[in-house]
């Protein structure tokens, strides 16, 4: 009976603590801001999301009862985003979701028409953003192994080439075929075969390409990057 006071005393706080938190319009959400992104399309997108997550949050959610965890999850079905940061900030009663966003390397056209991308790593990927002044790749079949050819392929190319890329086949028989721009007045196209030994049979064409007697060459043949063949 002595305790009796200082155990309901507690109760009483932990309650209202609970109510403060849960319930309260004290501690609620009051600003919502979506950071990283220019792109309108990337932000009507992830406030999209936001609405879908559950439970729903919105201007006037308790802080406390806002689910971190679930609503990352919701945003990164966004394929095009590649991570993001969420934090709160309980004071001000503020929410920050800050997203990045994949950057395009190359695209391509997908048998029922859609526009796809892949970035340096890879990772293929839809978005609602339209990019503009990046290679396209030609794909004779868009099956899964032929987008893990040209994944592998563009992973392993470096920087210097993908910048002056025009563009990208790859076969049926996974051989992959690219037309760059080497200088303003010079395109050439280079046969690389299989995405194997691209490091190598790069190092070999870039000697090739800068030769004298290969000026006015614009096939480069790598595909057994051991007997190359210029025209």
């Amino acid at each position: 009976m002595r305790r009796f006071p200082g155990i309901f005393l507690s109760v009483l706080l932990v309650g209202l603590l609970a109510f403060l938190l849960g319930w309260s319009s004290l501690l609620s959400l009051k600003n919502l801001s979506i950071l990283g992104s220019g792109h309108q399309e990337t932000i009507q997108a992830v406030q999209e999301s936001i609405t879908h997550t559950k439970p729903s949050i919105k201007i006037g959610t308790p802080m406390a009862r806002i689910d971190v965890a679930s609503l990352r999850r919701q945003i990164l079905e966004n394929e095009w985003l590649s991570r993001i940061a969420i934090s709160r900030n309980w004071l001000h009663g503020e929410l920050h979701i800050k997203v990045v966003e994949r950057v395009p390397v190359a695209s391509y056209i997908t048998t029922s028409g859609g526009l796809r991308y892949f970035d340096e790593s890879g990772f293929d990927f839809q978005s609602p953003v339209a990019y503009s002044n990046i290679p396209s790749i030609y794909l004779t079949s868009t099956n899964r192994h032929a987008k893990e050819v040209i994944a592998q392929f563009l992973s392993s190319l470096s920087a210097d080439l993908l910048a002056k890329a025009q563009s990208f086949s790859v076969t049926a028989s996974s051989e992959i075929e690219m037309k760059l721009m080497w200088s303003p007045k010079r395109v050439v196209t280079v046969l690389w075969g299989d995405s194997q030994d691209i490091a190598l049979k790069e190092e070999i064409f870039t000697k090739l390409v800068s030769r004298k007697e290969n000026e006015q060459s614009s096939l480069f043949n790598l595909i057994d990057p051991l007997t190359p063949i210029t025209k």
